[in-house]
């Protein structure tokens, strides 16, 4: 859907835990491979939510632009998808609860934002079920350089 054009497509030698070093360091490199790879998947999160596709996409650049001038780290690449689903999952709840508050017509969907551990595990769930089906979706190529490919 969005891709950043960048002169690191081309990196297929990189390992993971080297991409993840390297958005932990802010390098470039690290930012536009984490941000490829969980665009899509956060925006459809977010339009799932909201039914709404520019503040979806807001919401996530934003998310992204949070995590990139933040210092916290991450030990695994899931600990960041997951950290970012909940800076995405908050931001749509919050933009939700103000549209609501200045009585803006909203989607037909009721959003919900449980507070719980279940329902953030559950959020966790439909991002991992999201991710799955979109990776079925990409072209065989694309699926093993995203590291999604059924072994």
């Amino acid at each position: 859907m969005r891709k950043l054009a960048s002169p690191w497509d081309e990196l297929p030698n990189e390992s993971e835990q080297q991409l993840l070093m390297s958005f932990n360091q802010r390098m470039e490199i690290g930012f536009y491979h984490y941000f490829n790879r969980y665009f899509l998947l956060l925006f459809t999160y977010s339009l799932i939510k909201l039914k709404e596709k520019s503040v979806s996409a807001k919401i996530v650049n934003d998310s992204f632009t949070v995590i990139w001038t933040g210092k916290k780290t991450f030990e695994t690449t899931d600990d960041l998808k997951h950290y970012l689903l909940l800076i995405v999952r908050n931001k749509c709840a919050r933009h939700y609860h103000k549209a609501r508050k200045e009585g803006k017509p909203l989607s037909p969907y009721r959003y919900h934002l449980g507070n719980s551990a279940s329902d953030l595990e559950a959020d966790k769930l439909l991002l991992d079920g999201l991710e799955k089906f979109l990776a079925s979706r990409l072209p065989r190529e694309l699926q093993q350089q995203q590291g999604v490919a059924p072994q």
